[in-house]
């Protein structure tokens, strides 16, 4: 679970894994259900719960399902902004308007499972890292660059400044600009 602070409200963000969507059995009910990246109820396996609650009761509730292998709920898995909420869901980023929690966009970010979301320092965009590839994202769902490959990128992930560090399975380092997603020969650049 991963609890924020936005303005007066108290903003948490949780796996709900007994949730079925569409069933009347749920033991939990949300406000709202969001599907994001698939019609087929038999592959959503991932579901994360937004609540929003000022200092009396909760005043909105949803619950964002997608496809993929779960959600690993971390505070790399959730970024505030402005007045939304992106979350990481399963293979997928959405955001969501706060504090109504209406969905304003989603976006397939990997095949299998997106790990973590990163604010970019220019306040503009956000870097995705999932199974098989990495994304560049603005704050409206729009993509910029992605790598994608056979890589997966397990083994390190560091942004600083204008650029991005990700180690491989093979444990082999590779440097990128944060800006075009142009990879460095680690030799020209600092290794951070």
């Amino acid at each position: 679970m991963v609890e924020l602070t936005y303005g007066a409200y108290r903003v948490t963000i949780a796996e709900d894994r007994e949730y079925t969507y569409g069933s009347p059995d749920n033991v939990n009910s949300y406000q709202t259900e969001f599907l994001l990246d698939c019609t087929d109820r038999a592959n959503i396996c991932s579901n994360c719960v937004i609540r929003v609650a000022d200092e009396f009761e909760e005043v909105a509730s949803c619950i964002l399902l997608a496809r993929s292998y779960g959600v690993s709920l971390t505070e790399h898995s959730v970024i505030l902004h402005d007045d939304s909420c992106v979350v990481a869901v399963g293979s997928c980023v959405a955001s969501v308007s706060l504090p109504k929690l209406q969905l304003e966009w989603s976006a397939i970010v990997d095949e299998f499972r997106c790990e973590d979301i990163h604010a970019v320092a220019n306040g503009k965009n956000i870097i995705t890292r999932g199974s098989n590839r990495i994304a560049c994202l603005t704050y409206r769902g729009e993509l910029k660059w992605e790598i994608k490959g056979g890589y997966q990128y397990s083994n390190g992930f560091q942004i600083r400044d204008d650029l991005l560090k990700v180690v491989d399975w093979d444990d082999v380092p590779r440097l990128f600009d944060i800006s075009t997603g142009k990879e460095f020969p680690i030799s020209q650049r600092d290794e951070m």
